[in-house]
């Protein structure tokens, strides 16, 4: 952006200053050596603290800078120190312009209209020129719709984003604390400033991680020593290619008020006619003093004979074409007077005769019959396929290679035969004993099926058998599934069932009546189940047998119970 300045600015002074890379390292060092003007208290006292670019140019001026070197070639502390590091075009970030905008009248003309105004001089000479020709008088009140426009451009600005590093150096900590306040209150809550070189405005965002070094942890001999790296990232733009640029900075341009377009000359004796300008694209145009002698009257002689002249009245009013129009290719003028002219007829002579089209075999063709070519030139009208636009409809066999896809539904009158390779009929649709709506196939290629459904093409069974399960093909097809493992009946489930002992305080061996299958008991303990196995709870000794935990057998009164499937 650029800063408006407080004084009235003629469109033919510099309004936007080219922008540069060298301009936004300028407005960089305005900002931290003369807008944040930090300072801090040194051994001379409270001094404000040196800006040093770090460049090639700078390294070599630095070496016998006494303000920032001392007798021995030391830096002389605090300091600080500016870097340019990276210079990033990223499209994303585009500023206020996002169109790409290619330059007017090529090399020539800007990309972006940046102001207009009004030519006063060119406008008021047009504004003069019409009332003179309308009004006979200059400077007439009126309506002026001839303003000539006076139009700056410039070139389109490209957005980069330009990284610094900023390093403060100092020798105590108190003089980093000053140094560094100002870089984190200068932006106030956010971290956006505005840097300014010139009437040149950019956008500077100070990055929130402040990178701080020292030396005091390692007790040598060199100097104390405090370091802090802040880094700016700021978003400029970039007019024009700098020296190597064609295009101007900006430019101005004028709009087209008025187009004149002579009239074509045919002859070398043509002459003027004083009155009628505007056939000529000279309206308004003073004709030369030799044009209007030609143009004069000549003067009649009397009848007598006299030597004195005179000028002859003033002839008739020429005729003029009213109308023309075409009537049955004949072409009729009309004139001023009434007198109306036939032209004859404008039609030209009649063209060649075309070439003789194809030929129509079969007759002339009924309604929706389809039609082919015989491969002779003819064109044939096919009686066994018709389509009246909505449904195609095929008498007789209709062979098909690739896929048939039907709509809502595919109607087929008759059978579907699918045929193989060979020529011979795998599956039939529509004609089975079975009904007019059954399958019948000796072979369904696809879901590798054949023959029986209970067998695969690898000869493996289609149905397996998992655990405990037993599975029994009949000879007409059927599947019969059981079970080989236990089944859980009313019968042999036993729920709740009491020890044949009753617990008595010492006691850790109990029996049932019927013997149940090892892993199925479940063991209450006062309505609380016990875990089984060493370590745990208790035992399964075999079938009718558990023993409990000799550290905690249960006690009288103890409410024992089991629950299990019996063997």
């Amino acid at each position: 952006m650029v800063k408006k300045t407080t004084k009235p600015r003629r469109i033919e002074d510099k309004p936007f200053p080219r922008s540069t890379m060298e301009t936004i390292d300028s407005a960089m060092y305005n900002f931290i050596d003369g807008v944040l003007d930090v300072s801090c208290i040194t051994t001379t006292g409270f001094r404000k603290v040196p800006v040093v670019w770090s460049g090639a140019e700078r390294t070599f001026q630095g070496k016998s800078d006494q303000r920032i070197r001392d007798k021995d070639g030391s830096l002389v502390l605090p300091l600080i120190t500016i870097e340019r590091t990276n210079v990033a075009k990223d499209p994303s970030k585009k500023g206020t312009v996002y169109a790409n905008l290619p330059p007017m009248d090529g090399v020539k003309g800007g990309s972006l209209s940046v102001s207009r105004k009004i030519n006063q001089q060119k406008t008021s000479n047009f504004a003069n020129a019409g009332s003179k020709r309308r009004r006979k008088q200059l400077n007439f009140p009126g309506k002026n719709e001839k303003v000539v426009y006076q139009t700056m451009t410039i070139p389109l600005p490209v957005y980069v984003t330009v990284r610094y590093d900023i390093t403060l150096r100092t020798e105590y900590q108190e003089q980093m604390n000053q140094m560094i306040t100002p870089f984190l209150t200068r932006p106030g809550g956010i971290n956006y400033v505005i840097i300014e070189e010139g009437r040149l405005r950019y956008e500077a965002f100070i990055q929130e991680d402040f990178s701080q070094s020292n030396n005091l942890s390692s007790f040598s001999g060199e100097e104390r020593k405090f370091e802090t790296k802040i880094s700016i990232e700021v978003l400029g733009w970039l007019t024009n290619q700098d020296k190597n640029s064609l295009q101007p900075d900006y430019s101005v341009h004028e709009n087209a008020v008025e187009i004149k377009i002579p009239r074509e000359r045919i002859a070398f004796a043509d002459e003027l006619l004083q009155g009628n300008g505007k056939l000529y694209g000279l309206e308004g145009i003073d004709f030369p003093a030799e044009v209007k002698k030609r143009s004069r009257p000549r003067a009649n002689t009397s009848v007598g004979g006299s030597e004195g002249a005179s000028v002859g009245p003033q002839g008739p009013q020429g005729i003029s074409v009213s109308k023309a129009e075409l009537v049955n290719f004949e072409l009729i003028i009309t004139l001023s007077d009434g007198t109306v002219f036939n032209l004859g007829n404008v039609r030209g002579a009649q063209g060649a005769d075309g070439a003789v089209g194809a030929g129509f075999a079969g007759g002339n063709g009924l309604n929706n019959q389809m039609i082919t070519a015989d491969g002779a030139g003819n064109i044939v009208a096919e009686s066994n396929i018709t389509f009246d636009g909505s449904e195609l409809t095929v008498t007789g066999d209709m062979s098909v290679t690739g896929v048939v896809r039907g709509g809502s539904p595919l109607k087929v009158s008759g059978a579907i035969a699918i045929v193989d390779q060979l020529g011979s009929t795998v599956a039939l649709l529509g004609s089975s004993s079975l009904g007019q709506h059954a399958l019948s196939a000796s072979i369904v290629s696809g879901t590798e099926l054949t023959g029986s459904l209970t067998k695969l093409d690898s000869g493996g069974d289609y149905l397996k058998a998992g655990s405990n399960i037993n599975l029994v093909t009949g000879s007409d097809g059927s599947v019969t599934i059981s079970t080989t493992g236990s089944v859980i009946t009313t019968t042999n489930y036993t729920a709740n069932n009491t020890f044949l002992e009753s617990p008595n305080g010492s006691r850790t061996t109990f029996t049932v009546s019927a013997a149940f299958i090892v892993g199925t008991q479940m063991v209450f303990r006062d309505g609380i189940l016990m875990m089984p196995g060493v370590g745990n709870d208790y035992t399964v000794t075999n079938g009718t047998t558990i023993e409990f935990n000799s550290l905690s057998p249960p006690n009288t009164n103890t409410n024992l119970l089991i629950t299990y499937i019996r063997a």
